[in-house]
């Protein structure tokens, strides 16, 4: 099983969620990632609902069981082919989803600072961690959605 955990910045007063995640391997494939839950953590508290903030607010999201968009299509991917896909992997597209926003998308700040994937698995009866910290690198072409 996967685990990722997100630290990012925003200029936005409310809660934003990620909706997918895709990236492009050094091999050159799109891979779309999603989980099952997801956790979002405020470091700062919210001012006033569907605004635009002056400055950028820290916040941190977890997400549980983090699957390939092949395994959507019942072909499983082990722990040990999801990190080797992710090594040196670059970020295309992240999809956000602010619920009620009421401003301009335009306005929209988003600033990634770390992605940090924890592969859990099962060895002689023992849970065993192994992290990897995915470096942040867009592709001139990454593109941030806004989903409202």
């Amino acid at each position: 099983m996967t685990n990722l955990s997100i630290t990012a910045k925003t200029n936005v007063d409310e809660c934003i969620q990620i909706d997918y995640i895709t990236i492009l391997t050094k091999d050159g494939k799109e891979i779309d990632l999603n989980w099952e839950y997801s956790h979002y953590t405020p470091f700062e508290p919210f001012n006033s609902p569907h605004s635009i903030l002056k400055s950028m607010r820290k916040f941190e999201t977890f997400y549980e069981n983090v699957f390939f968009d092949d395994e959507e299509e019942g072909n499983p991917v082990s722990d040990l082919k999801k990190k080797k896909a992710l090594k040196d992997a670059t970020i295309l597209e992240i999809q956000l989803y602010i619920p009620d926003f009421a401003g301009d998308p335009e306005e929209i700040k988003f600033d990634l600072k770390s992605m940090g994937f924890v592969f859990r698995k099962q060895e002689s009866g023992q849970t065993k961690y192994s992290p990897y910290d995915l470096p942040i690198k867009y592709d001139e072409n990454f593109t941030l959605v806004i989903e409202k």
